[in-house]
């Protein structure tokens, strides 16, 4: 039997998802309004926060929360080292300036040790990250950001199903933006959400939400296109016969496809403006009951993988106690980078290395040691809620030969 290959992503379906696109695609006199807040009001219930508005993009509910906090030319925003290239330019395009926080030695996250040593009286918000599922301190950072008045934005991209001490993520800053493009653990074909429990910042996010056009049938279409083309290519059987052996062409060249890839691939940032749409919708609120089956599945697995990784030398992240993370991306760190991830790929396991394509050049000049040393060391692998017990056994009985192999 062909073992087929582990992709770095997984664009996340349910049973019926694809019905659900045509079936919701081709009705007419849908009450657009009434789904989405439906679909705003139980995302609110299940973080545990008042409000909740959809949009369009993650980035551009974070462009948005910067926008409706008056960010303005001068003012900086404390950022973790380690995040998103679309962080940065998005407070870059406010006129504000990004602060890169070094993250903690032990989670890689954010935590507000770190964050005393950057703050000015320019300060103005602080932006809480958690990271591949990982929360990060973020009670301290509160209680820092209360200390220092200014306000904290939660990035919960990564963040569904992730909690402190019982309470999710998403529920304890001043606001926090959420991520549904395809490879989340919300899969809404894109969009995102807004949540706070600030009912007068909820009224301005509102206000300027509901000025936003539209799309067009042909842009639900076209992102309708887009999501096949990505499953398609991150399906395992596709990427066995097709997209593995191109990418072995390519390394003869020396030609990393990965870093093609991103290479190629623009970040974009900025308010988009236009409405989450019904559609979208839909397909949240059926993902919304799923949540618990879905963690519980990748809590499993994270768990039975690092049992099976224990018998090697490799270090991977773990949550600080009294949090539940969600590793439906996880990360380990390895000397021999390089080699490491080209043996995997070898086994049908793509890995991934400079994570979100970041720059290492970066951060030389700002002594950032611990986010130097995971982004020079990390290694990631999908643990996403489709594999089942052989795949988890696979992934990490082949990273434990590696790391023999290499004595890593």
């Amino acid at each position: 039997m062909m073992q087929l290959a582990f992709p770095r992503r997984h664009v996340v379906c349910y049973k019926g998802f694809h019905r659900d696109i045509f079936r919701n695609l081709l009705l007419k006199g849908v009450d657009e309004e009434k789904v989405i807040r439906e679909f705003e009001r139980k995302f609110a219930e299940h973080i545990g926060v008042k409000y909740a508005v959809a949009v369009s993009s993650g980035r551009g509910a974070f462009s948005l929360l910067l926008k409706i906090l008056d960010i303005k030319n001068g003012d900086e925003v404390l950022i973790p080292a380690i995040t998103h290239p679309s962080i940065p330019l998005v407070i870059k395009n406010m006129g504000a300036k990004p602060i890169y926080a070094d993250v903690s030695k032990d989670s890689f996250v954010i935590q507000a040790d770190q964050l005393e040593k950057k703050v000015t009286d320019k300060t103005k918000v602080v932006v809480a990250t958690h990271l591949f599922g990982i929360p990060c301190d973020v009670k301290s950072i509160i209680d820092f950001a209360i200390d220092k008045k200014i306000k904290v934005i939660e990035d919960c991209a990564h963040g569904i199903g992730v909690e402190v001490e019982g309470r999710k993520v998403g529920s304890f800053g001043d606001a926090a933006f959420f991520s549904f493009e395809t490879t989340k653990f919300i899969n809404t074909l894109g969009g995102g959400m807004i949540v706070t429990g600030n009912r007068d910042l909820y009224l301005k996010i509102r206000k300027d939400v509901d000025t936003y056009r539209f799309p067009t049938k042909m842009w639900v279409i076209k992102k309708i296109a887009r999501f096949y083309i990505h499953k398609l290519y991150t399906n395992r059987l596709f990427f066995s016969i097709a997209v593995l052996p191109l990418s072995f062409l390519l390394n003869t060249f020396n030609v990393d496809s990965i870093q093609l890839y991103k290479k190629h691939r623009k970040v974009k940032t900025g308010i988009i403006n236009i409405q989450y749409t019904s559609l979208q919708s839909v397909l949240g609120l059926r993902q919304l009951d799923m949540v618990k089956e879905r963690s519980n599945k990748i809590i499993k697995n994270s768990k039975l993988f690092k049992k099976e990784l224990s018998s090697s030398k490799i270090n991977y992240i773990n949550a600080f106690p009294g949090a539940k993370d969600i590793l439906y991306i996880f990360s380990f760190l390895v000397e021999n980078r390089d080699v490491f991830q080209k043996l995997l790929y070898k086994k049908g396991i793509e890995a991934d290395k400079d994570i979100f394509g970041i720059n290492l050049e970066l951060f030389k000049d700002n002594q950032l040691n611990n986010s130097m040393n995971f982004l020079s060391k990390v290694l990631l692998v999908s643990l996403n809620v489709d594999l089942n017990e052989r795949d988890i056994f696979y992934i990490a009985n082949t990273i434990n030969e590696i790391s023999r192999k290499l004595n890593v």
